[in-house]
């Protein structure tokens, strides 16, 4: 019976082993409201990097960077998670829509205003 106990115990330890060779443990670190995921694989090494919120939980679907490496090449992958469309004002309900303001009609260049001609004399010209 002892003898049993300790080759099961045997077999049980040598399963373990084996499975932690093919199944290498993942590094995650936090650095600066980031969170880094580094993935090994035989061939290749993938990381991933993940945006963190103030109370520090993470938010999985909001990547930020993902790059594959592997012996022969590099994939690196940069992700933007916003996606903005201008609408502009015509288009919205006339109680949305900003008030216009008027634009001056004049031209200037750099610290010279020209809307009555060239008047280059210290004073801004009217």
């Amino acid at each position: 019976m002892k003898t049993f106990f300790a080759i099961l115990v045997f077999l049980a330890s040598l399963g373990y082993v084996n499975a932690s060779s093919f199944f290498p443990a993942d590094t995650t670190f936090h650095y600066q409201n980031r969170m880094v995921v580094i993935r090994e694989q035989p061939d290749e090494i993938n990381v991933s990097v993940y945006r963190c919120n103030e109370a520090g939980d993470t938010i999985r679907s909001n990547k930020i960077y993902e790059g594959i490496f592997t012996d022969n090449k590099s994939v690196e992958r940069r992700y933007e998670n916003r996606f903005d469309i201008f609408v502009p004002d015509i288009f919205k309900p006339k109680e949305k829509r900003k008030v216009a303001a008027s634009h001056w009609a004049g031209f200037g260049i750099g610290f010279s205003n020209l809307p009555n001609g060239f008047d280059f004399d210290g004073e801004i010209a009217s």
